[in-house]
């Protein structure tokens, strides 16, 4: 869902330059999948914006928001868009990921407001969905065309903030699939709500058996962190398991007051490693377009996805060379 791009960002600028401020209400956590409303506020600097002026809001990462519409109140993800008196505003919607917004009528004066409402509900409409993955930061980023030439700016310190991972709906343990006996293995131990994300609110004890396997702890606990990044909540890498036989073996795990039980995938244990093991990798991800965010991004393939190899891809005309060395 590619956004038509009709201005060029030249720059990074803060509210002092006269471009103006932007936020979002509430700016709390918003746990993955939900329905909910948020108002996007822009207020115009010194500058103002001149009718044919624009204003792009948009992520910087691939997202599966739901697609703002205009249509119909009572069905999911209506907008509603509040101008002052004398100023109209157009609005184009590229996908969940950016909308912008052309000011016609009159201009835009100083300290004067546009507020784009994400799921109105006064007409009946559950609210906007959320995206279904977690993201420690998500940012709406506003550009600013102030004089509609194509000239746009970028507001530095963007509306954002983090989506959480909901209640656990399953268990999940995930193993290497080839291992040598007495050789120390990892194991990561998942707590996952409806899309697959590790649950952000899980809570308890979970018990660890399995035949031909060794333990350093049969127990493991969960303590929910609200401060914690999303990605380091509802899940926990087990060092240390050894297999003390051969064979095809599996972990069972049970998690202590709950329904949650789960089985790891076959671990094939020899008493050598093979010329060839069988590892898992994703050798194609990366769909995020801030540099801030692709240490994350190793990070969730490692610590939650459990895979052994990933490679990052993204467009050259997105990621930079500089980009790089941050």
């Amino acid at each position: 869902m590619a956004f038509p791009v009709h201005s060029v960002v030249t720059r990074i600028v803060d509210s002092t330059a006269g471009y103006g401020s932007a936020r979002i209400e509430p700016d709390t956590d918003v746990v993955a999948g939900s329905y909910g409303t948020w108002r996007l506020t822009y207020e115009a600097g010194s500058r103002g914006i001149a009718a044919g002026g624009r204003l792009r809001v948009r992520t910087d990462s691939d997202t599966d928001w739901g697609v703002p519409q205009f249509l119909d109140p009572s069905a999911p993800d209506y907008m509603a868009v509040s101008t002052p008196d004398g100023v109209h505003a157009s609005i184009q919607v590229g996908g969940p990921k950016s909308l912008l917004v052309r000011i016609h009528g009159r201009r835009l004066e100083p300290g004067e407001r546009i507020t784009l409402t994400l799921g109105e509900t006064s007409g009946g409409s559950p609210g906007s969905r959320a995206q279904t993955f977690l993201e420690g930061r998500h940012d709406f980023l506003f550009e600013v065309d102030a004089e509609g030439d194509g000239n746009a700016v970028l507001l530095a310190d963007p509306p954002h903030f983090a989506i959480i991972g909901g209640p656990a709906k399953r268990l999940v343990l995930i193993a290497p699939s080839s291992i040598v006996v007495g050789q120390p293995f990892r194991m990561i131990v998942k707590a996952e709500d409806r899309w697959g994300n590790p649950s952000s609110s899980f809570a308890g004890v979970v018990e660890l058996s399995g035949d031909g396997i060794g333990f350093p702890s049969p127990t493991i606990r969960f303590e929910p962190d609200s401060k914690a990044p999303p990605m380091e909540r509802g899940v926990q890498s087990v060092e240390g398991l050894t297999a003390t036989t051969t064979g095809v073996l599996h972990v069972e795990a049970v998690a202590r007051d709950s329904d949650l039980v789960a089985r790891s995938n076959p671990i094939v244990a020899t008493e050598s490693a093979d010329q060839y093991q069988l590892h898992w990798a994703d050798p194609h991800g990366g769909q995020i377009g801030s540099s801030a965010k692709i240490a994350d991004f190793f990070r969730y393939a490692r610590d939650v996805a459990g895979v052994q190899f990933v490679g990052y891809q993204r467009n050259a005309d997105v990621i930079s060379q500089d980009d790089w060395t941050v």
